[in-house]
């Protein structure tokens, strides 16, 4: 499903940290990376004037090379405008899958890589985007590095929350590849939203609950046909995103799994308030998964 991606960052340092734990990608099945340095129409200028050509090459260069290193074929392209719309364009063009990005607070023009690029790549894209988060490095605070997981473990303990909506829907296909893929473990979470049963409908919790683990254990049994994975399923209670993401913790999740529909003018109704809210709290990689997936 994934043997081609394009990984967009926006000539910073995020996309020397990404390409650094590359090798993670394989477990996802990639084989060929497109590196797609992502700058905007009034930021050219800027660099120009501000950067070298060769401190960009040497950048774009060391990033390719990492990726090398790892085994991937390589790519690479330099898109000036609208991040989202030009790897959205680029994905289409090349056959690419995947795109893969980071959010980080430093980049060569000070933009926060997150609140632009990446979120515009995920508004505009049309296969899934795997959202890593950039830290700072233990060992030095001027040094960006992956989270430990996107290094080492991205199939390690797999996590999807659903709500049984279409939404949610979208993305059970890419959970069964992963676990195709070979997947360790994959945590099936439903939340009861306390402020929908709270005070009215708290007598039929216990309805609720019976009703909503039975359709977990009939999506576990649908996932269970891909693979040897082991699949638990919880029902829990409160307000969605501190319970999502307090079980990203609990369980150890080293990718959360979140499903969105269409494309729009605002990121937060095409995600979903819920899930927009996640991506943003969440300390472990993201796979979104697009409606047209």
């Amino acid at each position: 499903m994934f043997e081609t991606a394009v990984m967009a960052t926006d000539l910073s340092r995020v996309g020397v940290a990404l390409s650094e734990c590359g090798g993670a990608l394989r477990t996802l099945g990639v084989e060929k990376i497109i590196v797609a340095e992502c700058v905007k129409s009034g930021e050219a200028l800027s660099i120009a004037y501000s950067y070298s050509d060769r401190k960009v090459e040497s950048l774009i260069e060391q990033e390719c090379a990492q990726l090398r290193d790892h085994g991937f074929e390589v790519d690479r392209e330099v898109l000036t405008g609208n991040p989202g719309r030009n790897v959205r364009r680029l994905v289409k063009d090349r056959g690419a899958t995947l795109v893969v990005t980071g959010t980080d607070h430093h980049s060569l023009t000070g933009e926060l890589l997150g609140s632009d690029t990446s979120w515009s790549v995920i508004e505009h894209s049309l296969v899934p985007v795997l959202l890593v988060p950039i830290v700072r490095s233990p060992k030095d605070d001027e040094e960006l590095c992956v989270h430990p997981t996107a290094c080492e473990e991205l199939l390690g303990q797999l996590l999807f929350p659903t709500d049984f909506s279409e939404n949610a829907d979208i993305a059970i296909p890419v959970v069964e590849d992963l676990v195709r893929k070979g997947a360790a473990a994959l945590t099936l979470l439903h939340v009861q939203d306390s402020s929908r049963i709270d005070p009215h409908l708290s007598e039929r919790l216990n309805e609720f609950n019976s009703i909503d683990e039975q359709r977990l254990l009939e999506l576990k049994e649908r996932i269970a046909e891909s693979g040897t994975s082991e699949i638990s399923t919880t029902v829990s209670y409160g307000r969605p995103v501190p319970e999502i993401l307090r079980v990203v913790k609990e369980i150890g999740c080293t990718c959360l799994v979140l499903g969105r529909h269409g494309r729009g003018a605002i990121l937060e109704a095409i995600l979903g308030s819920v899930s927009h809210n996640v991506i943003r709290k969440a300390e472990v990689p993201v796979l979104i998964v697009p409606h047209e997936t």
